[in-house]
């Protein structure tokens, strides 16, 4: 008989997500589906319904779709888990000695309103935290998948959205470890966020206040990167806490462009950085010789950044972001002739971001974020090899972390008196916001551990970019960084008056 996954949903919830999840669940697990409706959601005060200012009737799934759901059924198979997505606890008896999982987002929301998000921004804060908890008959609670998410201050409802499309990619991930044997580790029940009017209400002034303050930027600011030397070493700058670091900043790109993400090296008494170049809407890598000279390297017809540059058994490598391709690739470099040649694909059909490559424990270890599904700031995947040429093999955990807080790669790792350290992006309050340092505690090809030890904020570096920063990289006892800042423009303002232009042209 066939195995079956069976759903709970209160009365009158949305549900129209459920066709397309369970045909993304059926790509790793060969069952049917049911669902079963629980009693209504609890009628949302006043107040919320005054805070999400539209309410939803519910939608059924449609049971034409090619994975669908059907009403429960005590004969349909043999129910492996309930995945509840109700606020009420599973009453049928047949599932009570089932596996049973729930998310934090889904079985406190009701209509629009999340009440976790809505508290987030009346306390101001740039994140929210979500779990996926599994709890078996007789055992205590285990967290399978937790993630944090970005709250956008200017507006609820796009958080909102994005939070409900972040937490149905944390179910699947969850329901994947499951099928694969994970048992999670074990948490506390957590007491569901209670809000009153007066939160509410401050709530939505900050949303009104952070909407000007986005349109304004929006309207009259752009952002702009360069990259700087520090005469420090990254262990340095990564362990002392709340140190200020002169820095040496490059000239800048023209204003049709920018420089990030600086990887270099010594050779010879010479300097050589390799770099993102953003000119005319697209990334290539270019090169800063000794005395300032730049220089075209490697160009394509997808983006690049991020060329990862290493030293390996007397040759350098370079191993350039180029996402869009959906490959990984690895070139050697030649510093003499300022030359890439491609020597390998190490992973295929994966749309990598900002890949780190680490020898650790005898063994190669690469460190990425995926662009799909928003993932880029935000999902971490590890991939392992004994050889640099691979066959490099995913993570039992893939993805290992979802934190909008910590996952995406910041440069190099570095060991530091035996510990291994990652520096990871933070970007919970703009893209680059800071870099948080990690100690990794635990690391094989069934398990990660890491720990913050520090957090490195752009106005440590003296100069004019402290909006963001978000590479760290070792140039012999040098370091380089880059960094962001805001500039006042009116080219903005340029493509809303050929809009509002060509409105009235098409009127007439």
């Amino acid at each position: 008989m066939k195995e079956r996954i069976v759903f709970i949903l209160s009365r009158g919830d949305r549900a129209d997500f459920l066709n397309d999840f369970c045909t993304q669940v059926s790509s790793f697990w060969n069952c049917d589906f049911s669902l079963l409706l629980a009693g209504p959601r609890p009628v949302p005060g006043p107040a919320v319904q005054r805070f999400i200012r539209k309410q939803y009737a519910g939608v059924l799934p449609n049971t034409d779709s090619n994975t669908a759901l059907r009403s429960f059924d005590e004969n349909g198979g043999e129910v492996q888990v309930v995945v509840n997505l109700s606020h009420e606890s599973v009453s049928h008896p047949l599932l009570q000695q089932v596996p049973e999982i729930r998310s934090t987002f889904f079985s406190e929301r009701y209509d629009r309103f999340c009440p976790a998000l809505a508290k987030a921004l009346s306390m101001g804060e740039t994140h929210c935290s979500y779990t996926v908890e599994a709890m078996a008959p007789g055992k205590e609670n285990s967290s399978l998948k937790t993630g944090r998410f970005k709250v956008l201050s200017h507006s609820y409802r796009k958080s909102y959205d994005l939070h409900f499309a972040l937490n149905l990619r944390l179910l699947l991930d969850a329901l994947l470890l499951l099928k694969n044997g994970s048992r999670g580790t074990e948490t506390e029940v957590k007491p569901a966020v209670v809000l009153h009017d007066k939160e509410l209400a401050d709530a939505e002034k900050k949303i009104r206040r952070a909407a000007l303050k986005h349109r304004l930027e929006l309207l009259f600011y752009r952002v702009r990167w360069n990259i700087g030397l520090v005469a420090s070493t990254p262990e340095k700058i990564a362990l002392d806490r709340d140190s200020r670091f002169p820095v040496k900043w490059f000239p800048e790109e023209d204003t049709n462009g920018f420089r990030a993400d600086p990887f270099g090296l010594e050779t010879d008494g010479k300097t050589m950085i390799l770099f993102e170049q953003f000119i005319q809407g697209k990334g290539i890598i270019s090169s800063m010789n000794s005395e300032q000279v730049v220089s075209s390297v490697l160009e394509k017809d997808v983006h690049l950044s991020y060329p990862f540059l290493f030293h390996h058994q007397d040759q350098w490598y370079c191993m350039p972001e180029q996402h869009q391709s959906g490959e990984l690739i690895l070139y050697k470099y030649e510093a003499s002739e300022n030359k890439l040649t491609e020597h390998c694909t190490l992973l295929h059909r994966f749309n990598a971001v900002d890949p780190t490559l680490c020898y650790y424990n005898n063994k190669w270890w690469l460190f990425c974020t995926q662009s799909d599904d928003k993932g880029a700031d935000l999902r971490l995947y590890i991939f392992h090899s004994e050889s640099l040429e691979g066959p490099f093999h995913p993570h039992a955990q893939n993805p290992v972390k979802t934190d909008i807080c910590s996952a995406r790669p910041a440069g190099p790792c570095f060991i530091h008196e035996s510990v291994l350290y990652r520096p990871a992006q933070n970007s919970s309050i703009r893209y680059g916001g800071s870099v948080v340092i990690h100690s990794v505690d635990l690391l094989t090809e069934e398990e990660f551990q890491e720990s913050p030890v520090n957090e490195i904020h752009p106005e440590q570096f003296t100069g004019p970019y402290t909006e963001g920063f978000h590479t760290l990289s070792p140039m012999g006892a040098f370091t380089l960084i880059d960094g962001k800042r805001k500039v006042f423009t009116l080219r903005n303002l340029f493509p809303l008056f050929r809009k509002k232009r060509d409105a009235r042209i098409k009127l007439h």
